[in-house]
């Protein structure tokens, strides 16, 4: 059963869900995961690009929303994907591009840039992870054009 999307902010600390409220004043859909990789927060550029509304994914597994493949079509949302592996321990994460069904069915590229941030743990025994965040925009045209072009070299 998923958490509701009160519970999901009540987990996050305030600084978290500031600091979430202030990265989403973009147009690029963005959307952030906890440790465990359930969707806490899901901005209207998200919803836009893809058609999930926030109240649809929060609380859900992010590798089951977004399902993502990369161009060599293997899958790269999954349970301990790289991504999460590389927040969980401290190192820079890569940007890709993947490609998602959206809600209409429709497949699209999403140019995806990842970012992180921590928090002090309670007992003030080092830091956590707090959310990964997720910032993308719709890259299919570009993506078809290189396709296209890639198939035209190599005629």
């Amino acid at each position: 059963m998923k958490p509701e999307a009160g519970e999901m902010a009540k987990m996050m600390n305030l600084e978290t869900v500031q600091i979430m409220e202030n990265i989403s004043n973009t147009t690029d859909g963005v959307f952030a995961v906890d440790e465990n990789q359930r969707i806490v927060h899901w901005n209207a550029g998200a919803e836009r690009i893809l058609g999930f509304s926030s109240q649809e994914v929060v609380g859900r597994f992010c590798y089951d929303v977004i399902r993502g493949f990369d161009q060599a079509a293997r899958q790269v949302c999954y349970l301990g994907c790289p991504v999460i592996d590389c927040a969980k321990g401290g190192w820079p994460t890569p940007g890709q591009d993947v490609k998602v069904k959206a809600k209409d069915g429709m497949y699209r590229w999403l140019s995806v840039v990842h970012t992180y941030f921590n928090h002090e743990n309670r007992l003030g025994s080092g830091h956590r992870l707090a959310a990964v965040v997720h910032i993308f925009r719709d890259c299919t045209e570009g993506m078809k054009a290189k396709q296209a072009l890639e198939r035209i070299s190599k005629e």
